[in-house]
């Protein structure tokens, strides 16, 4: 996937380095910018899934803003878009290999081709060993920005876990905990941002912004602000416009641990009574669920206290559909 001609001269203006055009189907773009200074080395990652590509939108907006904005400090190394096939098919999952490249890393030198993929992205991150690793992924559009990091107890290196949680707290966002032993985070110890920090020592996070798979141009406002609040807390740029999180203050840089609302029973039109970064209590309704005709099926409630991260965009649901991604504070552990 090579770079538009346009952005080649803007990155040349700005200082990027790229690498260049390759022949092989799987080249994504790599991207380096250094300011005049020292500082930290942070990498970003984006587009991961074909179908997430507000977080691509989230670099090149990133990017048009360090041409007047530049980096005083520092070093960013940047793969904008990680998966150009999967983004030309529109899906998910790598279109020739039919495989989730998140669920593949480090990756391999023979076998499929997403294996092959997520070893070469892998190398570069490893080549690199930033101070941090952000991967960008999107959401539902109905979700509030929030940062995930794994269980202390997987890591391999308790000092990778300290850098990790310090940077994840720096974003001023909601801090959630995968538990690899849940069903719903299976595979994830081999995710970019899981493999780098548990079994390769590079502090990492994954950052949650914004639907998919349309862009909303406001969720990836909201990612850039994130992002230059970061970098200018880390003295590499400026003075940045604040950003501010619509989630209660107290939970905001709290190490919270994920929950999912258990699936309904029914199918059937949704309603949805709980909105995102919404606080929620023990026996609240979170949605009701109504036949065609209005009969209300059923009505699920959560069963603890609990911030609501985000909900389901679908109007219809079924019993496989998952409806909310919750958050339990720190004293419901």
């Amino acid at each position: 996937m090579a770079l538009t001609t346009s952005l080649n001269t803007f990155l040349a203006r700005i200082g990027a380095r790229q690498a260049p055009t390759q022949p092989n189907p799987d080249y994504f773009p790599y991207l380096e910018l250094k300011g005049p200074a020292p500082g930290p080395h942070i990498f970003i990652t984006a587009g991961i899934h074909g179908d997430e590509a507000a977080g691509i939108i989230t670099v090149h907006e990133l990017l048009k803003l360090l041409e007047t904005t530049p980096l005083l400090s520092g070093k960013l190394s940047i793969i904008p878009c990680c998966n150009p096939q999967a983004l030309a098919a529109r899906t998910r999952h790598h279109p020739t290999s039919k495989q989730d490249l998140n669920r593949l890393f480090p990756g391999s030198k023979k076998a499929t081709h997403a294996l092959l993929l997520a070893h070469a992205i892998y190398r570069k991150v490893e080549k690199a060993r930033p101070d941090l690793l952000i991967d960008i992924h999107n959401d539902w559009y109905n979700s509030v920005p929030y940062a995930i990091i794994n269980e202390e107890s997987d890591y391999k290196s308790p000092l990778t876990y300290k850098k990790s949680l310090h940077m994840a707290q720096l974003l001023n966002l909601p801090v959630v905990s995968e538990d690899l032993t849940q069903p719903h985070h299976a595979g994830l110890e081999k995710s970019l941002s899981g493999y780098a920090s548990l079994q390769g020592g590079i502090p990492a996070l994954t950052l949650e912004a914004g639907g998919s798979p349309i862009v909303s141009e406001y969720d990836v406002e909201i990612a850039v602000q994130i992002l230059t609040n970061l970098l200018q807390k880390l003295g590499m740029v400026g003075p940045q416009p604040a950003f501010s999180s619509t989630v209660p203050k107290a939970y905001l840089g709290q190490v919270l641990e994920y929950a999912s609302c258990p699936p309904p029973k029914v199918a059937g039109i949704i309603r949805y009574r709980a909105l995102a970064g919404q606080l929620v209590e023990a026996g609240q309704t979170l949605a009701e669920i109504f036949s065609p005709s209005g009969e209300l099926l059923q009505t699920i409630t959560t069963q603890q206290k609990a911030l609501v991260l985000g909900h389901a965009d679908e109007p219809y649901v079924t019993p496989k559909t998952d409806i909310y991604a919750l958050a339990l504070p720190p004293s419901s552990k």
